[in-house]
């Protein structure tokens, strides 16, 4: 099944918010391809594409814009390219949920909440894995979590690459929040540069990491039994970001995480709201966490005196930190 949307083409859904109904509903499919330079709009509806159950799928080229909920829910499918498209959502962009080999390519993503949010959900009686999800060569705008593993995290989710991505006006960067048994497993950033924002009415805005694997302190509704979920092969490699808001991780002790970093670059700008904190601080109520950084570097500008200092204890190491009273230079990754 081949749809081609030329340019100027628009398809508009029938609004109704919440409780409306997507533009394009796929479900139950085969080889399908929707591409072209037209558009969908939601015309504020629920979805831009909800997408369930599908095998071998490709959106390419298209303009989505103007939902109020998620812009594409994509759930208990396989083989999914999601190439050159260009996502306006009042809410998340894009959610694989249970889904396996997926691939967001050299596409922009607008979202008011988390652009791209990789989840495992009881969404299916046949899936119970998301794994090989991909993000490459792509913008993300995002006004919450830009690039985000959890909440919902019920099941398995492994093998989740995001390469090549650039944040703008970032809330929060680069997000584990894994709640709900997991496991997960052999999360990578890398080539990611965030350029993040002091968001007045966000607590934490300016946050470029958010690693949580506390014991179901935020377990979503789901009906598996609860357990502790571990998180293990997460690394951050050739990461460049301002700095405006304290890293935050904390671990439950069933759930020890250890991180690695490699060749991170960060800018430090002046703190939000005028605390003083650690660039990268500890939970100490669920304090099981190590993070090897290699290759660190930390340009103060003018701010060092306004910040305690690197880490709140020895949990977080990095041998070789190169650290200077100015501002680095940006990388190209």
């Amino acid at each position: 099944f081949n749809v081609v949307l030329a340019p100027g083409a628009c398809i508009t859904g029938l609004g109704g918010g919440r409780d409306g109904d997507p533009v394009l509903k796929i479900s139950g499919a085969s080889n399908i391809s929707i591409s072209g330079f037209g558009c969908l709009d939601s015309n504020f509806g629920i979805h831009l594409v909800d997408i369930s159950e599908i095998s071998n799928l490709r959106i390419e080229g298209l303009l989505l814009r103007n939902c109020s909920g998620w812009g594409i829910p994509l759930e208990a499918s396989d083989q999914v390219l999601l190439k050159n498209i260009k996502l306006y959502s009042g809410v998340d962009g894009i959610d694989p949920v249970v889904s396996t080999n997926v691939t967001i390519e050299g596409s922009l993503l607008a979202s008011g909440d988390d652009a791209v949010a990789i989840k495992n959900k009881d969404v299916s009686d046949t899936k119970t894995v998301t794994d090989n999800i991909k993000t490459l060569r792509s913008l993300a705008i995002s006004g919450k979590s830009a690039l985000k593993v959890g909440t919902e995290t019920v099941g398995p989710i492994r093998n989740v690459l995001f390469d090549r991505v650039d944040v703008i006006d970032g809330e929060r960067g680069m997000v584990i929040s894994a709640v709900d048994s997991g496991p997960i497993s052999n999360v990578v950033y890398s080539n990611i540069r965030l350029f993040m924002t002091n968001w007045s009415d966000e607590s934490r805005s300016g946050e470029v990491w958010e690693l949580t694997t506390f014991n179901n302190a935020a377990s979503t509704s789901e009906s598996r039994p609860r357990q502790p979920t571990p998180v293990t092969g997460a690394v951050f490699r050739n990461i460049y970001a301002n700095v405006i808001m304290n890293a935050l991780f904390d671990a439950a002790p069933q759930t020890p995480m250890n991180v690695a970093m490699e060749n991170v670059i960060l800018n430090v700008d002046a703190q939000k709201n005028g605390s003083s904190q650690f660039l990268f601080s500890l939970n100490p109520d669920f304090p099981h966490v190590t993070v090897n950084a290699t290759g660190l570097k930390i340009g103060w500008g003018t701010q060092r005196s306004r910040w305690q200092g690197l880490s709140n204890g020895s949990w977080f190491q990095a041998p070789g930190i190169q650290q200077v009273d100015g501002l680095l230079a940006i990388p190209q990754f």
